[in-house]
């Protein structure tokens, strides 16, 4: 009996250490198998790495997408749209900033009352509040001055123009003005002691590169002429900015395209700030109506002015932005999709936008999913 139970054992030990081996065996060719893609992705990616470094140096195409990425990831805390274009052979990034407005910082602080029972709330005076201002969309051009050059190791200077939509009183409507265009060299930028930040006053560390800006020491600004190359303003090299009025001179057609791009008697650019004035006020609705009327203004205008003219992508953007804080992501995909349909002008702004259209196709169809 006590024979026959010992060699049933052995039978089954037997079988036990044959099974193990077997597993042994196979977990040894998978491991050697999952050493050879190992090694064949980490040979993969440094020449990938290698390639991408080097197309970073010397591809501008590559330079754009890349940093357009990385633009398109910043977060804000007020609302700030970025264009930009890469010259030089990639050396030059020239940025062209849409700044918040000042009606846009808080107006107010609060703090808590001795009892620690009432929230009290101070108004701000116009003098702190225009200091804060100053401080904000200086280090808006510092934050860019800083991504653009860890992003893109080639480049050598970055020009950041800095506007903000005003009225402008000879013709009444809102104009772009620049509030600051500075100039900073890489090498410069690296004096910068970045491992004390909280030390560091935005708007004087810009003062120390070549700087237009015309500003009062209680913060109001006045309209500068931007860089748009290394040392040279728009009027120095004779190019206009397109962005000043102008109540002479103009041909007949481009009184036509206008007209085409005008909404009850005004052009779509002059409703700029009433977008905003009801973005900031929570009035989503009213905000949506105005914009689908300004984008179909906008279209007119480009079928009217031809081949070569862009739409501008900020009202299709705005639309979009307002789309998905609604959740109404299917009304954000056709109207991204609308934009992807016409013309475009030069700059970071289709690429952003078709990054955020595939984000948008994403979340349209995690929301079908899902039922909501």
């Amino acid at each position: 009996m006590y024979r026959q139970e010992l060699q049933r054992w052995e039978a089954a030990r037997a079988t036990f250490e044959m099974g193990q081996a077997a597993l042994h065996e196979k977990y040894r060719q998978l491991f050697d198998d999952w050493k050879q893609r190992k090694t064949s992705f980490d040979e993969d990616q440094q020449k990938q790495q290698s390639s991408n470094e080097a197309k970073l140096l010397a591809e501008p195409d590559f330079m754009a997408e890349t940093l357009g990425a990385v633009l398109g990831e910043l977060e804000w805390p007020l609302e700030t749209m970025i264009n930009f274009d890469i010259a030089d052979a990639g050396r030059l990034v020239l940025l062209d900033v849409d700044l918040p407005e000042i009606e846009d910082v808080p107006g107010a602080v609060a703090r808590l009352a001795a009892n620690k029972r009432r929230l009290l709330k101070k108004q701000k005076s116009q003098s702190i509040l225009r200091q804060e201002y100053a401080k904000h969309i200086h280090a808006i051009g510092f934050r860019l001055v800083g991504e653009v050059f860890r992003t893109l190791p080639g480049v050598a200077i970055a020009i950041v123009s800095a506007y903000s939509q005003r009225i402008d009183k000879a013709t009444g409507r809102t104009t772009d003005d620049y509030l600051y265009s500075v100039e900073v060299d890489r090498e410069m930028f690296g004096n910068v002691d970045f491992s004390s930040l909280e030390k560091v006053n935005p708007v004087a560390a810009l003062a120390a590169f070549p700087i237009q800006r015309r500003m009062t020491k209680s913060g109001v600004f006045k309209p500068i002429d931007p860089f748009v190359e290394p040392g040279k303003t728009s009027s120095e090299t004779g190019v206009r900015d397109s962005n000043q009025s102008s109540l002479s001179n103009v041909e007949p057609k481009r009184h036509s395209v206008e007209a085409a791009g005008c909404v009850d008697g005004s052009h779509y650019t002059d409703f700029v700030e009433r977008v905003k004035q009801l973005k900031r006020a929570e009035r989503h609705e009213e905000a949506i109506a105005l914009l689908l009327k300004l984008v179909e203004a906008i279209e007119e205008e480009s079928r009217a002015a031809g081949e070569g003219w862009g739409v501008a992508p900020w009202y299709f953007e705005q639309l979009a932005i307002l789309y998905r804080k609604e959740k109404r992501y299917a009304d954000e995909v056709s109207i991204l999709e609308r934009y992807e349909a016409q013309p475009k002008a030069p700059g970071a702004g289709p690429m952003r936008l078709a990054e955020r259209l595939e984000k948008a196709r994403q979340k349209l169809v995690g929301q079908r999913q899902s039922g909501v």
